[in-house]
C-alpha cells in the first residue's frame, strides 16, 4: 500500500437469493518517508504541511488544540521565509512546550539532515531542542539547542549526521519561558529540511542567483555583493568565475568549507549605452551538486547635457545657485522654463 494514503473499503455477502452489504470502512496508511534525498521547503504541494483546520493530511503532528502552535502561512511581506514565500514558524499564546513532529523515516544507511532556523526571541526568553528518536518516540536524543542572544534578523544552516533506523522520527521543541507581554508574535522560523545521502560532494548555493544593477549613466560604476555557500558535506574549490565586460570582479577563487560560505563583489563598469545582460559561471574543481551560474542584468544610460526646471516655486537665480552647489559649473546647460507647461524663456548659461 502507498503509505499516507486513505483507504475506503467494504463487504458484501452474497448467495444464490439475496446479498448484503457492510457500511463503508475507511482506514489511512502511516506516511512514511524511505526514498532520498528528501527535501521540504513548505512551497508548492507541501504549502499545506502544517495545517490546524486538517492537521491528517500531511502525516506531521503538531499542536491543535490549546494555546498557540506551529503555523506555516505565506508571509512574504515581509519575507519570514528563508527562500521563497512560505516557512514554518511557531506562534505561542502562552508559556510553556510546542511541538513540531515529521512523519516517520526509513533510513536504510547514515544520513546527512540540514534546515534552516531563525528567531526573534533571546534565549533568555526561549529555546527550541532538536531532537531524534529511533525507537518510534519512545526514547528522544537532543541533538541541538537552538537559541540566541538576540532577535535574529537572518537564518542560520544546521547540519547531523543522522543514524540508519526504520522507526525514525524528528521534532522540534520550541520552549517559551514566558510571554514577555508579546502575545500571539511569531518567535521560531523553519525552512528547508534536507535529508541526504551522506558523501563528500560540495553543494554550491549562490545568493542572490540573479542581480539586477540600479540604472546607470556611461562613465560610471557600481558594485554588488554575491554570497556563495557550501550546503554539501565536502570542500567546494572554486578556481575563479568566467566574467566579462561590463562586468567584473577581483576574485581568484577560494576553498569553501562545507556550512560556510565566501562573499564576493562584482563590479558594473558602465563605458556604453545598452542593457547588458550575462549569465557568470562559477569554475569549480571537482564534482559538485547545486547550479553555479549567476544571472546579472544592467541598464546603462547616456549622459544628459539638458537641464530642466521649471521654476516655479524658487528664483531663476537660487536655481542657477543650486546648480552650481551640485558639482555642475563647469559644464554648459540649457535651462528651460516652463510655466503651466508651456516654454518661457531658453538661456544659455556657462557655469564657471
Amino acid at each position: 500500500m502507498t503509505p499516507n494514503t486513505r483507504y475506503f473499503w467494504k463487504v458484501v455477502a452474497k448467495n444464490a437469493s439475496a446479498s448484503s452489504t457492510s457500511p463503508l470502512w475507511k482506514f489511512k496508511t502511516q506516511a512514511v518517508i524511505s526514498t532520498f534525498p528528501w527535501e521540504m521547503g513548505f512551497e508548492g504541494e507541501d504549502s499545506l504541511t502544517i495545517n490546524i483546520n486538517y492537521p491528517l493530511l500531511s502525516g506531521w503532528t503538531y499542536p491543535t488544540t490549546g494555546s498557540g502552535s506551529w503555523h506555516m502561512n505565506d508571509h512574504s511581506t515581509p519575507n519570514y521565509a528563508h527562500q521563497s514565500t512560505f516557512c514554518a514558524y511557531c506562534t505561542p499564546w502562552d508559556s510553556g512546550y510546542y511541538t513540531l513532529m515529521t512523519p516517520k523515516f526509513n533510513i536504510d544507511a547514515p544520513k546527512s539532515l540540514s534546515f534552516w532556523w531563525k528567531s526573534y526571541v533571546s534565549g533568555s526568553v526561549d529555546s527550541t531542542f532538536f531532537e531524534v528518536t529511533y525507537d518510534g518516540g519512545n526514547t528522544w536524543q537532543t541533538l541541538d539547542t537552538l537559541t540566541t542572544a538576540a532577535a535574529m534578523q537572518n537564518y542560520v544552516r544546521e547540519i547531523y549526521i543522522i543514524n540508519s533506523g526504520n522507526n525514525v522520527y524528528f521534532r522540534w521543541r520550541y520552549y517559551l519561558a514566558h510571554i514577555q507581554g508579546m502575545i500571539n508574535t511569531n518567535k521560531f522560523f523553519l525552512d528547508d529540511i534536507t535529508v541526504s545521502n551522506l558523501d563528500n560532494t560540495p553543494e554550491i548555493h549562490i545568493s542572490p542567483s540573479l542581480y539586477n544593477f540600479r540604472e546607470l549613466f556611461v562613465n560610471g560604476t557600481t558594485t554588488t555583493k554575491v554570497v556563495v555557500s557550501n550546503w554539501g558535506n565536502g570542500a567546494l574549490n572554486i578556481s575563479g568565475l568566467s566574467i566579462n565586460p561590463p562586468f567584473s570582479t577581483t576574485y581568484t577563487g577560494s576553498i569553501i568549507q562545507p556550512n560556510a560560505s565566501d562573499t564576493i563583489e562584482i563590479r558594473l563598469n558602465a563605458t556604453e549605452t545598452g542593457t547588458p545582460s550575462q549569465t557568470v559561471t562559477f569554475n569549480i574543481n571537482g564534482a559538485f551538486n547545486g547550479d553555479n551560474h549567476l544571472l546579472l542584468n544592467a541598464t546603462i544610460l547616456a549622459n544628459n547635457p539638458t537641464l530642466f526646471e521649471a521654476f516655479d516655486a524658487v528664483s531663476l537665480t537660487e536655481s542657477i545657485y543650486k546648480t552650481q552647489q551640485h558639482g555642475l559649473a563647469t559644464s554648459t546647460f540649457n535651462i528651460q522654463q516652463h510655466i503651466f507647461g508651456k516654454l518661457s524663456l531658453t538661456t544659455q548659461l556657462a557655469m564657471h
